[in-house]
């Protein structure tokens, strides 16, 4: 009986005429659109729960911005920081990568369009310095070929000549 049961349910759908329909208007989203525009959701890369307040509190005070964001909790270790202004915001992405704990905070720009949960975060900026490079192999050239074996490249810092001599 309880196989039929699960067959049955298996052979049950809707027509697309049966299934119901609705459409939201766009002044359904009120001020949210606004005040989405300066989010940022970071996720912490950890098994472990970790203590929501603490990590509120020191990212905020890391940032210097303690005033001015508000965080909050979505998830398992997922955060939503709301900043006041875009220049905050970028100042806080480009800082990173961030640790808490000694995990990893990563951090995607948040817009508010789509559900926290089907965020990805399988990507996060981090800073390489490469020591031991000849001095005439220290070139935006080098650093691109350098950075390019480990992973993407974003930006090489040499003067505007091109050439990175310095003592790394």
């Amino acid at each position: 009986m309880a196989d039929e049961l699960v067959e049955d349910w298996r052979r049950f759908s809707l027509t697309e005429d049966e299934a119901p329909g609705f459409i939201i208007a766009e002044e359904a989203m009120g001020d949210s659109e606004a005040i989405g525009s300066h989010c940022l959701l970071g996720k912490l890369l950890t098994a472990k729960f970790c203590n929501k307040a603490a990590l509120k509190a020191t990212m905020l005070r890391i940032w210097g911005a303690a005033s001015g964001v508000v965080a909050q909790d979505m998830g398992r270790n997922l955060f939503l920081f709301q900043f006041q202004n875009d220049a905050d915001c970028k100042r806080v992405l480009h800082g990173s990568p961030w640790l808490f704990d000694n995990n990893l905070l990563v951090l995607n720009v948040f817009d508010g369009s789509c559900p926290a949960n089907q965020i990805s975060f399988n990507h996060c900026c981090f800073w390489v310095q490469f020591h031991g490079i000849p001095l005439f192999y220290m070139t935006k050239q080098t650093g691109e070929r350098l950075g390019e074996a480990i992973g993407n490249v974003e930006t090489v810092d040499v003067s505007a000549n091109g050439v990175g001599w310095g003592p790394y």
